[in-house]
């Protein structure tokens, strides 16, 4: 789904390349995760691979930045409220249910297979990964966490939208103040105090959580992107400054890990938003052309993320499988480099696969049946 503002076409391409390298990050997170896990020796990507996780903060951002250059022209009332959440549920739903019902069917599979791996689903939990409930337990999808806070995110702005756009800006203010006020304790934590944590429920950290300001963040650029001139001095400054503040992330992270609550808005949050910021403003100055590869990678990222963490679980199994059945030795970094690029190779077809076959056409037909 690419970014339309307003008949203007100047933000779409650098929306999708952030996407793109978004996913990218995201995959080479558990690239290295399953790296670690299932071969010996010297790993190439762990630790840094744990800086990764600054691909979901990024989507993060992109969200609120689409929401509200997708947004501008409508009409505040009901009915914008219903066109824009039904667009979402058709955006998020069918083919994410159609990659839970996938991963239940591997689960037993697998289950069958294996006497140690028994597979056991319970109705409650299931429901809740179909919905995107907050939950306590581990997602069908484990990287579906994300999309529980996208939802959260989508039902928050579809209320905004029953407001005079004029007063976007001070109810984000208010929606910011809202978390921080029920965020309390992390915030403290994050400046060195230590409070009484207030309430830890899974539906509390969803809506009191602090990662919802980096959606409000995406839709502070966006309101700004629209309004100000854009000119090349400014434009490069601000790109030598994102690059500047992910490259620090990326060391924090690798050395001291990501961090949660404040702390991750702090090292991960606010780069990720100046990343977006210096790519949207960089592209209406004319210093940023983004390369078609990148942008179909952007079309198809959210089948990639979907599929990614199975495909790279099944390719390293088989690995490991294939190596051990052969007596090689689980340490070479030759085969080390050969599974990685093996691996993510797997991730980007199979992901272009599913968006081209089956996400596209399952979105086109669900809407379909919705306008009727």
């Amino acid at each position: 789904m690419r970014c339309q503002t307003n008949n203007k076409s100047s933000f779409i391409a650098s929306i999708q390349v952030l996407r793109a390298i978004a996913v990218l990050i995201v995959v080479l997170v558990h690239l290295g995760t399953a790296e670690f896990y299932y071969l010996k020796g010297n790993h190439f990507l762990f630790p840094w691979c744990r800086a990764g996780n600054i691909g979901v903060d990024i989507f993060f951002v992109i969200s609120g930045f689409i929401m509200v250059s997708t947004t501008q022209s409508m009409s505040p009332g009901y009915s914008t409220c219903v066109t824009f959440l039904t667009r979402r549920f058709i955006r998020i739903y069918p083919i994410y249910w159609g990659y839970c019902l996938l991963n239940v069917l591997q689960n037993y599979i697998f289950s069958l297979l294996s006497e140690k791996r028994p597979f056991e689903p319970r109705f409650l939990p299931l429901l809740k990964s179909f919905s995107l409930f907050p939950q306590v337990d581990l997602p069908l999808i484990l990287v579906s966490w994300s999309l529980t806070y996208e939802v959260w995110f989508y039902l928050v702005f579809g209320l905004l939208l029953f407001f005079k756009r004029s007063w976007l800006f001070g109810l984000l203010v208010i929606w910011l103040a809202f978390i921080v006020a029920g965020n309390t304790n992390n915030l403290a934590a994050a400046i060195g105090y230590n409070l009484a944590n207030p309430g830890s429920t899974p539906i509390w950290n969803t809506v009191f959580g602090p990662l919802s300001a980096e959606f409000i963040m995406g839709c502070f650029i966006a309101l700004l992107c629209l309004k100000i001139k854009p000119r090349k001095l400014p434009a490069l400054i601000l790109l030598l400054l994102a690059s500047m503040a992910i490259a620090y992330s990326f060391y924090y992270a690798a050395i001291y890990g990501m961090g949660e609550g404040w702390r991750r808005i702090l090292y991960c949050g606010l780069p990720s938003a100046l990343l977006v910021a210096s790519f949207v403003y960089g592209e209406k100055a004319g210093i940023i052309y983004p390369p078609k590869s990148l942008l179909f990678i952007g079309d198809a990222s959210y089948s990639i993320y979907l599929s990614h963490f199975m495909i790279i679980g099944d390719t390293f199994l088989l690995t490991h499988i294939t190596l051990s059945r052969l007596s090689i030795p689980l340490d070479n970094p030759i085969l080390h480099i050969a599974a990685i690029l093996l691996a993510l190779c797997a991730c980007l077809v199979g992901g272009a696969v599913s968006y081209k076959y089956i996400e596209l056409p399952l979105t086109n037909t669900v809407r379909a049946l919705i306008k009727r």
